[in-house]
């Protein structure tokens, strides 16, 4: 799935089905990573290393492929890596990638996802949280993830919860303003809940 090859997933979905075997979408490899995981990592790294001659483009976007087959196939989209207890979600607002996040709440299984906590306790709104303050992109995952319902009285294994992380002078309200302020401007049109959940 690291190089989103959705062709040979099909082909190795229809021999198993031929065969009358199993296709796992969620075995895990050696470090502990389902498929999808695998491809949210790879996914990640598309985006850091996205190029002007659009090459990444393709790649992203059968990378994405890649997901929604792997959701038809009964996938766990909450699916935990072995090692530290990582979502896709996660994996996806550690990188600051907006896309992929964007594609996770489009899925009818994001409240299943939104409020899972890694073997730490943290939760993706802890991971954007304490990201805050290195980058724009995550007081942004911030805001949105808090916009999706995301529960913030959730504490992680230091009894903290996310607010408590922001940066000094940042606050959770704050970010929740520019948000709306950006979605009334037209510049985020990505389906959320509504502002006032939480």
């Amino acid at each position: 799935m690291e190089r989103g090859l959705t062709r040979v997933l099909k082909v190795l979905q229809k021999v198993c089905k031929e065969q009358g075997q199993f296709l796992d979408p969620n075995a895990i490899n050696f470090v502990g990573q389902t498929p999808m995981l695998c491809a949210a990592e790879a996914h990640n790294r598309a985006c850091r290393e996205s190029s002007a001659d659009g090459a990444n483009v393709h790649l992203k976007e059968n990378l994405v492929q890649s997901m929604k087959l792997l959701l038809a196939m009964d996938a766990s989209v909450t699916a935990q890596d072995k090692r530290n207890g990582r979502t896709v979600l996660h994996l996806a607002v550690q990188d600051g990638n907006r896309e992929l996040v964007h594609f996770l709440m489009r899925l009818p299984e994001f409240p299943l996802l939104l409020n899972v906590q890694m073997y730490n306790s943290n939760t993706a709104l802890h991971v954007a949280a304490g990201l805050a303050g290195r980058s724009e992109t995550h007081a942004h995952l911030v805001a949105l993830l808090v916009a999706a319902g995301a529960d913030m009285s959730i504490k992680n294994q230091e009894k903290e919860v996310a607010s408590q992380l922001l940066p000094p002078g940042m606050e959770v309200v704050g970010l929740r303003h520019q948000l709306k302020a950006r979605r009334s401007a037209g510049l985020i049109t990505v389906a959320a809940n509504s502002l006032g959940r939480k």
